[in-house]
Order: C-alpha cells, then sequence, then structure tokens
C-alpha cells in the first residue's frame, strides 16, 4: 500500500486503517480458533527433548537482555519481573509447553487434513517468513547506531528516483537466501506446514462467521 496510489491524503489515512482493523480482526480470528481446539484437546505428555529446546531458547533471549543491562541473569529477571529463580524457571516451563501445545495441536490439523506442501507454497511462505526476518533486522539496527548508515541509504535512495521504503527483488532473494541458510530447508517446510495449518483454521472460522451472519 503507497500513498501515491490514493488522490487524497485523508483517502490513504482510511485505507490504512481499515486494513489495520482488517488484520486485527484476523488476529482475534486465528487466535480464537486456535483457543477454541486447545480447549478441546488433552496433551498427554509433551516431548522432552523440543521441550528444553523451547526452555533454553526462552533463556538465551533473556540472557541477551541481561548482558545487554549489563547484568547477571538472575538479577535481571528479579528486577524486571519481580519473579525469584525458581518461579521464573517455572514460568519457563510452562510458556515452553504452551508453545509445543500449540505446535501439537496444528500438526495434528496437519495429519488430519493430510495437508502438503507444494513448491509454490513453500515460495509464497518463504518471502513472507524472509520479509518478517528482514523487518525484525531493521527494526533491531534502528535500535543501534545507524544514523549515519541510514542517511548514506537515503541519499542513494533519492539520487536513483526510488522510494527509500521499497524493497528490490535482489533483496528480497538476499533474505530468502539468508533465512534458508541459517533455518534450513526440512526446518523451514515444517514451520511453513504449521503455518498452512493456522491458515486453515482462520479460513474455517471465516466461512462459519459468515454462514452465521446470514
Amino acid at each position: 500500500m503507497t500513498e501515491g496510489a490514493y488522490k487524497t491524503l485523508a483517502s490513504f489515512k482510511t485505507a490504512v486503517k481499515e486494513t489495520l482493523l482488517s488484520e486485527q480482526q484476523e488476529d482475534y480470528i486465528i487466535k480464537t480458533v486456535k483457543k477454541k481446539v486447545m480447549e478441546n484437546s488433552t496433551i498427554l505428555s509433551y516431548p522432552q527433548e523440543q521441550l528444553q529446546e523451547e526452555i533454553a531458547s526462552a533463556k538465551a533471549y533473556f540472557q541477551n537482555l541481561a548482558d545487554a543491562a549489563g547484568m547477571d541473569y538472575d538479577s535481571y529477571i528479579e528486577k524486571t519481573t519481580g519473579y525469584s529463580k525458581t518461579e521464573f524457571s517455572d514460568y519457563l516451563t510452562t510458556y515452553a509447553k504452551s508453545i509445543l501445545a500449540e505446535e501439537m495441536m496444528l500438526m495434528a490439523v496437519v495429519e488430519k487434513e493430510n495437508m502438503t506442501l507444494s513448491d509454490a507454497e513453500y515460495q509464497s511462505y518463504l518471502k513472507e517468513y524472509a520479509a518478517e526476518y528482514q523487518e525484525e533486522l531493521t527494526d533491531s539496527s534502528s535500535d543501534g547506531n545507524t544514523e549515519e548508515t541510514g542517511n548514506a541509504t537515503e541519499a542513494a535512495n533519492t539520487s536513483d528516483g526510488a522510494d527509500s521504503n521499497t524493497v528490490t527483488d535482489a533483496e528480497e532473494k538476499a533474505a530468502e537466501e539468508k533465512v534458508e541458510k541459517l533455518l534450513g530447508t526440512n526446518n523451514l517446510k515444517s514451520v511453513f506446514l504449521l503455518r498452512k495449518a493456522s491458515d486453515f483454521l482462520a479460513a474455517q472460522a471465516k466461512v462459519t462467521k459468515a454462514a452465521d451472519e446470514q
């Protein structure tokens, strides 16, 4: 969506607002459907290896925050969350289980619906995933000392007559290749299958909602 596609600033702002509301409704539908499915599901056990990986990943995230703040892990957790070391460990376990529970639920949908991932679907999800990854990198770099680099890039784009927010095909391709190199094709296929299952649930919910409104 670009402002140039609209005749007035007011119409552009209205379109942006409508898009944001639509995205919020979409997120709400997906979360509601997942919650309903989870409420009607029973998890007998969690795969311990994956559970420990999720816990380690979450802990590493907070360790990085502590390092950035110049604090040791336990002090950072107590100061920012109010939890003791034991309490926060329990919280991370609960959090990791919630992540795994959702993945297991979505995988059950994949198996029940006999879902597979076509090459076209893989490329579509890869493009979407890479764009998200690129956005995270941009947000991360904007927190650092990148003003000089940003100004240089903006100047270069301006001199070429290009929009500084436009991502070129080459940049998109580079981001996709970087994501594939970091995560691996097989891991990405697993992630994308879960996304497909999530999209399927959202689509089913929309159909049900539309039928109820008629």
